[in-house]
């Protein structure tokens, strides 16, 4: 891992590793329509008057103005399990932007963190329950894309979690 004098800085880099993570996501479990595309100019409700406020500089908010976000009807998408980002001023980790999205995928791929719908993502725990999960997705071709039967997959999730551990079943998708 790169020390943190050693992390660039890139607004283009930036946008493509978000850009391609929530690609990733699609591929896995995220409905399409939940990621966001910005507009021709970017998204024109982040500016100055409206994350200046929060102490932005201009190259921020320019750089929030342009990466896709993800959004569903009531906000509810998760982009991943238990994620925490590095503060920057305590000595933590460094990561390269990209480098630290790959870190995501591969928790995925790895199905550490194991989408249950989708919306909604778990971090895997060795309970049962995670266990017959993660057993779905690899009967399902996964982490291989080329083989992923993406729909298939969150259909028989979506199957055990309502049979066997209704409490925990996503019921909104049902609605749309």
């Amino acid at each position: 891992m790169p020390e943190l004098h050693e992390v660039s800085y890139s607004r283009e880099a930036t946008i493509a590793a978000v850009r391609e993570y929530y690609r990733f996501l699609t591929r896995m479990y995220l409905k399409e329509c939940y990621v966001a595309e910005p507009p021709e100019g970017g998204w024109p409700e982040i500016n100055a008057d409206t994350v200046g406020v929060l102490g932005k500089t201009d190259e921020v908010i320019s750089l929030l103005r342009h990466p896709p976000y993800i959004h569903s009807s009531d906000d509810s998408a998760q982009g991943a399990g238990m994620c925490l980002f590095a503060d920057w001023r305590s000595g933590s980790v460094a990561w390269a932007i990209p480098d630290f999205f790959e870190l995501l995928k591969d928790l995925f791929r790895q199905l550490f963190y194991i989408p249950i719908s989708p919306r909604k993502v778990y971090f895997a725990r060795t309970t049962g329950r995670m266990r017959m999960v993660a057993a779905i997705y690899r009967a399902h071709g996964w982490p291989d894309l080329e083989r992923y039967r993406k729909q298939d997959c969150l259909k028989a999730v979506q199957a055990l979690m309502e049979e066997r551990y209704s409490d925990y079943a996503d019921r909104r998708e049902k609605d749309e």
